[in-house]
């Protein structure tokens, strides 16, 4: 009797410990506020990082976050070193799932006295628009800024430091570009927090919902953490 106690013991701790591994979730995520980032106490916040969070509560899931470049995360997930990245689509190349987390939307940003801005009839001169250096833009929106209409060039920056955030919209309010082709809640964010003479249009050229990925292989996982998703 004492020797099956013993085994039924042992069966019941392993399984308890098997139990809380499955909960353990690693997330992985590029700095986009307001959605994701890391706040001042050095833990991840934003709108996506509260949501998942309010999710998960209920199911006891512990979500472990880490924060870096988006071709890093992808890359983490594919070799299977994380469970999900955050914000991706059907671009990314990695297992969705169904369940949309952010809207990526893309508008210009101007200066508010811009034509543009205006709605004035610019037509009979190209506009000069600033791009993100070594980015892959959707089809449609790759047709638009490749036309006639625009005249392109590309800049790099560091979403992360303020200094070169600055210096991206320095382009624009010093007359070099006409318009910058950006995230629009992240500028609406960056241009009220560092008082930037600049604005966004009210219509965005594309807008694309944002997901969280998974290797394919992860699919017990997905499918638990989807089920916290879709719980009201």
């Amino acid at each position: 009797m004492l020797i099956r106690l013993f085994f039924l013991l042992i069966t019941f701790c392993h399984f308890s410990i098997f139990a809380k591994e499955e909960k353990k979730i690693s997330a992985c995520f590029e700095e986009w506020s307001p959605y994701a980032f890391v706040g001042k106490n050095g833990e991840a916040t934003g709108s996506s990082i509260e949501f998942l969070q309010r999710k998960v509560k209920d199911f006891n899931y512990f979500i472990s976050y880490k924060q870096l470049p988006h071709a890093r995360c992808v890359e983490l997930v594919k070799n299977k070193e994380f469970d999900f990245v955050l914000h991706v689509d059907k671009a990314d190349g990695v297992a969705l799932i169904e369940h949309p987390i952010a809207d990526w939307e893309l508008t210009l940003a101007v200066v508010p006295n811009s034509p543009i801005a205006m709605k004035a009839d610019h037509s009979s001169n190209k506009i000069k628009l600033l791009t993100a250096r070594g980015y892959e833009y959707p089809e449609k929106v790759a047709e638009i800024i490749n036309s006639e209409q625009f005249e392109v060039s590309t800049a790099s920056f560091n979403s992360e430091k303020p200094e070169s955030i600055k210096r991206l919209f320095s382009i624009l309010t010093s007359g070099r570009v006409d318009a910058i082709l950006i995230d629009k809640k992240w500028a609406d964010l960056v241009i009220a927090k560092y008082n930037i003479n600049a604005t966004t249009l009210d219509y965005t050229l594309h807008k694309e919902p944002q997901y969280i990925g998974y290797h394919p292989d992860n699919k017990i996982k997905a499918a638990l953490l989807a089920k916290a998703l879709r719980a009201n």
